[in-house]
Formats: structure tokens, sequence, C-alpha cells
């Protein structure tokens, strides 16, 4: 029997964890759109708007994140294409 070990640098592997499915609880009850109906703000000023920034604290907050001043470094970690 012989031991076939392929090696694979090019494939990084991911454990999103609770990410994507509180983020889809979050677009489920529409909180982002609620937020941004609920505050005025300019587009022009911000790229992101508030009902996302509101998504994503929430989406740290559920999973653990404590310190609220690096949430970039929470971010930095996941893989946004699989949370929104």
């Amino acid at each position: 029997m012989s031991n076939n070990s392929y090696v694979m640098p090019d494939i990084t592997t991911v454990s999103p964890g609770a990410v994507p499915v509180i983020t889809k609880l979050c677009r489920t009850a529409k909180i982002g759109k609620i937020v941004n109906q609920m505050v005025h703000w300019n587009e022009n000023n911000s790229k992101i708007s508030p009902g996302l920034l509101i998504e994503s604290l929430i989406v740290c907050i559920i999973c653990g994140r404590k310190p609220l001043w690096k949430v970039e470094e929470f971010w930095a970690k996941q893989n946004p294409e699989t949370a929104f």
C-alpha cells in the first residue's frame, strides 16, 4: 500500500463558524434596511451604510468579540464573501 500525500499550497482552509448564519439572520430580520430608513446619513460621506455597520457589530457581539474598537481585527480573520 502506497502512501500518496499531496501537497496543495494554494488551498487555505477556512472555518467561518457562526458568522454566515448570524449575518443571514440579520438580513432575514432586515436589520440593516430598518436602520438605514431610521438614520439620516449622507452616502457621499460614508462608503458603508449605518445598517451594514450595525449588522457587523451584531455579528461581532454574538460571536464573542468583546472589544468593539478592534472590530477590523475580527473581520480580517473572516471571509466577507461567505458572510455578506
